[in-house]
């Protein structure tokens, strides 16, 4: 396997992150404050470049999985190129 490829395996398998709760205050019927508001958008701005990350991550994983499905392929190729052959000197 291609150290690339090994190393992109390996950062799949890396812990993701997990998102922050509300805070306990942000309560159905209770007034924000401009603290309360401030904080919201921190934590939309977070999800938002989460969202981001994830989706750029889903593309770069479509272009690996092509990659990995060609390598794959060629070296089946390959294998069975190699098995023909021997498989032609054992009957030849």
């Amino acid at each position: 396997m291609p150290p690339a490829l090994r190393m992109r395996l390996r950062r799949l398998t890396a812990p993701s992150c997990v998102q922050r709760p509300l805070q306990p205050e942000i309560q159905p019927g209770r007034s924000l404050s401009r603290e309360d508001v401030e904080g919201l958008k921190r934590l939309l701005e977070v999800r938002d470049g989460w969202i981001q990350h994830y989706q750029n991550r889903e593309l770069e994983l479509g272009w690996e999985r092509v990659s990995a499905a060609a390598y794959v392929g060629s070296m089946l190729g390959k294998l069975r190129r190699r098995i023909a052959g021997q498989l032609r000197s054992l009957s030849g």
